[in-house]
């Protein structure tokens, strides 16, 4: 009989790439000394990442759509929807994005895997320029450069908002300020649903919707009729994630925001040698220099005070602000039609995916039953749709 012990380190490592974290995880769990230090050595770069997924899962227990695709089932559930995101691949686009015709349907996972291909450190490195990549019909629905709606926020706004987070003892994520203090970067980002990026203010967060964990919320993303918001949650163990909603929670809160000044041009930031001297600043944003930016309306606020809002009301929709950026960032290049380059390709390949793969797992795991039942995977109606190449799978 074969022993574990006379399997090759090599062989083993191969075999544990080819699991998902939370396998992984599971694996050195076993406490094998032969598994153990090569498991902890591949969960090591997204230990931080897999403590912020179960904490915000299980603070806000996900809602989404049982027809898409569990990424990783019995660990996480599918996140909630919004409006930014796509259901299935149209079979007319398979062969485009690099999908094999026979292998379909295709069906987006939720939450998607995007780790273990991209490089999400805060950099955007994956966020190409649109030249090019959107058809020239379709550059209409992207918001002009002069619109005031679609700036990056001023940089003394991103300065006081980091000074408050750090008086607060809280964590913006990496990649946050990035991302805010650059317009290179803002204008990469399609707008083919009219959303816009409008930085709100650091506010409490009512303990109805965090069950008291004294977390703040910050609205960062928004639709041009101010009828769906996407939100960042900071709590105080340094975990964040986005909240997706209809509701204008400053509104139902009560609080008065305040209102951003847009117009001050010599404080845009377009200069790219300036964003590299940004990014030299510490992962929390922190800065030497950096002077407290003051009280804002809504600090002195008790969370126990606030209107109650139900947390029925929101939507976890991402485990990470980065995830989110590059989730809207592709899906809103599909939306627009997209010519296939490199990138989008690999998301696709990577985020839509066939039922085949976890087919096998639908007598040991709930949600992957749920969902083959949800698309009624193997019905003679499915059949028939995967057929017609101009029908949705």
């Amino acid at each position: 009989m074969v022993s574990i012990l006379s399997v090759p380190p090599e062989v083993i490592i191969n075999i544990l790439k080819l699991l998902n974290p939370f396998e992984i995880e599971a694996v050195a769990r076993t406490l094998n000394s032969h598994l153990y230090h090569h498991a902890m050595h591949l969960i090591a770069p997204c230990h931080g990442w897999v403590k912020n997924a179960r904490a915000m899962c299980k603070l806000f227990p996900p809602s989404g759509k049982r027809r898409l695709f569990p990424s990783y089932p019995g660990h996480i559930p599918v996140l909630g929807e919004c409006e930014l995101d796509g259901d299935e691949t149209p079979a007319s686009i398979y062969e485009d994005y690099g999908l094999d015709p026979s292998g379909g349907p295709f069906f987006r996972s939720s939450p998607p895997d995007l780790r273990s291909w991209m490089k999400l450190d805060g950099s955007f490195d994956w966020l190409e320029p649109l030249d090019g990549k959107i058809p020239e019909q379709s550059l209409r629905h992207h918001e002009l450069r002069d619109s005031r709606r679609h700036r990056a926020a001023p940089k003394s706004q991103v300065d006081k908002l980091k000074a408050k987070v750090k008086k607060l003892g809280l964590a913006l994520p990496v990649g946050f300020e990035t991302f805010f203090i650059s317009d290179r970067l803002h204008y990469h980002i399609p707008s083919m649903r009219s959303w816009y990026f409008s930085l709100g203010n650091l506010v409490h967060c009512p303990s109805s919707m965090d069950d008291g964990a004294g977390g703040y919320i910050l609205r960062f993303h928004c639709d041009q009729q101010w009828c769906a918001f996407a939100y960042l949650y900071l709590n105080p163990s340094g975990h964040h994630c986005v909240w997706y909603t209809g509701l204008d929670l400053y509104a139902e809160m009560g609080v008065n925001e305040g209102v951003m000044d847009y117009h001050d041009r010599s404080e845009q930031n377009n200069d790219d040698v300036e964003l590299k001297e940004e990014n030299g600043q510490s992962e929390n944003g922190d800065s030497d220099s950096e002077k407290d930016g003051g009280e804002e309306e809504g600090d002195d606020d008790d969370p126990n005070v606030l209107p109650q809002i139900s947390k029925k009301k929101i939507d976890l929709v991402a485990l990470t602000f980065e995830e989110y950026m590059a989730m809207v960032y592709f899906e809103e290049l599909l939306a627009a039609g997209s010519i296939p380059f490199k990138g989008l390709c690999d998301y696709v390949q990577h985020v839509y995916l066939s039922p085949t793969k976890i087919e096998h797992m639908k007598k040991s795991c709930p949600a992957v039953n749920s969902f083959l039942r949800a698309i009624r995977w193997g019905s003679k109606t499915r059949r028939k749709r995967v057929k017609s190449p101009d029908l949705w799978p």
